[in-house]
């Protein structure tokens, strides 16, 4: 929760790594990892996240409708 809190970061730069995209219809899924660089508390850091995010084709064009992504933390390492 302090985490969510922390008002002092700056995300600066998301950049993907890898995407895998799955269509069903009217409605995709993008899976994948992005690389974020960011500035917490004054000092630049880089971190992972997994990412999914779920389209649906509305009116000619897709649109986002759920995104969620989960840092990932290497075994023994804590951001």
């Amino acid at each position: 929760m302090a985490s969510v809190k922390q008002a002092s970061v700056n995300e600066e730069q998301v950049a993907p790594e890898s995407l895998t995209v799955r269509v069903f219809g009217n409605t995709a899924i993008a899976i994948g990892v992005i690389a974020v660089k960011e500035t917490k508390s004054g000092k630049s850091t880089v971190h992972r996240e997994r990412f999914i995010d779920t389209w649906i084709y509305k009116n000619g064009s897709w649109v986002c409708i759920a995104t969620d992504a989960t840092p990932m933390i290497h075994a023994g390492l804590r951001d």
